[in-house]
């Protein structure tokens, strides 16, 4: 049983990060950028996307609805 709680406390403090760095982004504190060409591209909506799909596949994980 002790196991199963730290798994949840694990989960709800990943949760908690991914959702505050989307926060950040969506309001564009944070800004990602990749280098390619040597030029700077501008990656955010990406990154944005991305932690969406985790927030949704750690939600699928413990069968929490959307």
């Amino acid at each position: 049983m002790k196991q199963k709680s730290e798994l949840d406390k694990w989960c709800k403090a990943q949760e908690q990060f991914l959702r505050f760095h989307l926060h950040c982004l969506k309001q564009g504190r944070i800004r990602v950028h990749a280098v390619e060409n040597n030029r700077f591209i501008d990656t955010t909506d990406e990154i944005a996307e991305d932690i969406r799909k985790q927030l949704a596949d750690l939600k699928a994980c413990l069968g929490a609805p959307e």
